[in-house]
């Protein structure tokens, strides 16, 4: 092989010029000119396509800048809404403002945005849903999807008719405008509290009056708890207490007390809530007992949580199979009468409607452990605004998952590591996901441009297969709809639950029963299930897991929560994926070039030695 001396700055044209022993020189072993050159245009294109994709990103994060704002500095919403609302409602707004921000931190640095770096309405109303129910338990009505896409509404719908109408367009022209930011959701967050708040006061006046008691007075802590008391009797029971008399709200608390087990513990957190907000207080005005009262409606999720478990546990106790989050629909029945628990009484037509119904096996349907405990029947619904419900397990999850990436997409690894390892410290124990479901998310990934949605269809579809009892089975918008006894009646003419005698009719023969009992698999009743339920076998596991995955259950339609700007982020994905491969081949290059040096150094130092003094030489790559 040739070598070549070319002078420091010299044209890569030219070939072997002549060195001057005045200038310095570099000394180099280079390749002939057609194959350098080749390798030069092949470098140079890689690193222009690199500094291209940087400087689009670098816009890209220059246009969706997600520094935190100073709250009192950006006040044109809040100045908006005082002039409609009074300078009360801004500061109710702004005391409640810091923590719901920092609430929606995680959740809105996940979402897709779009080029101002805002949510648009279906990702602010999915936000916001997923709030409230971690938050306290509720189920904001129309912020839950209700079998709809989260495009089919406003998020500014949840403020419902007790406000102006110029407030709805506040945040309605903003949100059009240019979408919303973290702020504009943690204003709209906290001015939808300050209407729950006005609701508690109406409730908690009623009691006042109901019990005969003064809003001018103050009262000693057993008249307080009185009144707790009927508020509370009030609100699960879904009656307006100013209707009633002194002694029929008394008898619906005696009532309540002796019929309803968990209407003790409700007691019990209130008294606890009591005590903290109280403090030294002896006596309270209506407003400590506002505060008291407003709190225990926040602290909803705790309240109600036990009596959710025990539903989940007595399902679980039920469950066909090892993991599969599904019960025999004759078990279900069946439970009512063998085993007293009479709450497990609705019919197929009713769990088809809510979606609770698996019938991807017709001569077996099966009911879906987690969407059952989540319809809208076994939820508190008395507020106008909310109803009380069963806080949703894989939120747990879901928040982990956003903290770690901290954006819309992943890949399916990054998923698989940060899943596996939620699971193992929610078990106590090391797990690895079957191949089966890897296969899956592969799949969901290969359907989005090589990343997996975070806020998508088939990812929802895809955790509930990796735990079947906790994540809700997330249907196709628009094949399934909630509606209450009263709406469910008088759509289909029938009753949404067997009659007791229909039910004892059915199932009173607990023969029968004991005999299938003994071969039935029962679930475990700690809460894992799914491909980690506690004392199932591996084999076995693996083929209810196979067996849900091949089912017509597994239904490959995607639907992103924002469809425009999440399925934009995929197409970037796919180029970062691109630069990814132009960063390895440049890598790989310049790790072959620099063997290949060395190896030339090598060579050149013996041909140097032999060949010194002898002009004309060419040398090799050092100055000299």
């Amino acid at each position: 092989r040739k070598f070549w001396l070319r002078p420091l700055g010299a044209s890569s044209v030219q070939a072997c010029p002549s060195a001057r022993k005045s200038q310095p020189v570099r000394l180099s072993p280079c390749f002939p000119p057609p194959m350098s050159m080749l390798l030069a245009r092949l470098l140079t294109a890689l690193v222009f396509a690199f500094v291209a994709q940087q400087a689009s990103a670098s816009a890209f994060l220059r246009k969706a800048n997600f520094d935190e704002p100073d709250f009192l500095q950006d006040v044109t919403i809040l100045d908006q809404l005082e002039e409609a609302l009074g300078t009360s409602h801004r500061r109710a707004t702004e005391n409640r403002m810091k923590i719901l921000f920092e609430s929606l931190s995680t959740i809105f640095r996940a979402l897709p945005k779009n080029d101002h770096g805002r949510v648009n309405a279906a990702a602010a109303r999915y936000a916001l849903h997923r709030l409230f129910l971690t938050r306290h338990g509720w189920q904001m009505k129309d912020l839950a999807s209700g079998g709809q896409a989260w495009s089919s509404s406003s998020p500014v719908a949840a403020l419902g008719d007790r406000l102006p109408s110029s407030v709805h367009d506040i945040f309605e022209e903003r949100l059009g405008a240019r979408g919303f930011d973290q702020h504009d959701l943690a204003v709209l967050a906290a001015t939808l509290e300050n209407l729950i708040h006005s609701e508690v006061e109406g409730r908690l006046e009623a009691a006042y009056k109901t019990l005969g008691r003064r809003l001018d007075r103050k009262l000693d802590e057993s008249s307080v708890l009185e009144i707790i008391d009927t508020y509370m009797a009030g609100f699960i029971e879904g009656v307006d207490v100013s209707t009633m008399s002194r002694e029929q709200a008394l008898d619906l608390v005696r009532e309540f007390a002796q019929d309803l087990p968990g209407f003790t513990k409700i007691q019990d957190f209130a008294r606890t809530t009591l005590r903290e907000t109280a403090g030294t207080l002896t006596t309270m005005g209506f407003l400590d007992v506002t505060r008291v009262v407003e709190a225990i409606s926040e602290g909803w999720a705790r309240i109600v949580q036990p009596q959710y478990k025990l539903m989940r546990d007595r399902l679980l106790e039920l469950e066909d199979g090892k993991g599969t989050g599904r019960i025999a629909l004759s078990e279900f029945h069946a439970s009512t009468v063998r085993k007293g628990w009479w709450q497990f009484s609705e019919t197929a037509d009713y769990l088809r409607h809510v979606g609770a119904l698996d019938e991807s096996n017709p001569s077996r349907p099966r009911v879906i452990i987690s969407n059952y405990i989540h319809t809208p029947m076994n939820c508190i619904s008395s507020s106008k605004y909310y109803s009380v419900c069963s806080a949703d397990p894989c939120e747990n999850m879901m928040a982990q998952l956003e903290g770690n990436v901290r954006a819309p997409h992943a890949s399916p690894e990054v998923i698989v590591d940060v899943v596996s390892e939620w699971l193992s410290s929610s078990t106590n124990s090391s797990q690895t996901l079957p191949a089966a479901l890897i296969s899956k998310l592969s799949d969901v990934a290969e359907q989005n441009g090589g990343v997996v949605p975070l806020h998508g269809r088939l990812f929802a579809q895809w955790m509930h297969f990796v735990n079947p009892s906790e994540c809700s089975y997330p249907h196709v918008s628009n094949t399934t709809s909630y509606p209450d006894r009263n709406e469910y009646k008088r759509m289909t003419g029938h009753d949404h639950v067997h009659a007791d005698d229909e039910l004892i009719r059915m199932y009173g023969d607990g023969a029968s029963y004991e005999a299938a009992s003994e071969t039935m698999a029962s679930g475990s009743a700690d809460g894992n299930t799914g491909v980690f339920a506690s004392g199932m076998g591996l084999e076995e596991s693996l083929k209810e897991t196979e067996a849900l995955l091949s089912s017509t259950m597994w239904d490959p339609v995607e639907e992103l929560v924002d469809p425009v700007h999440g399925a934009a982020k995929a197409d970037e994905r796919r180029q970062a994926s691109f630069m990814r491969l132009c960063l390895r081949v440049i890598a790989m290059v310049a790790g072959v070039g620099s063997m290949w040096a060395m190896l030339k150094e090598s060579a050149l130092g013996t041909f140097m030695n032999s060949a010194k003094g002898t002009e004309g030489a060419c040398q090799n790559r050092f100055v000299v």
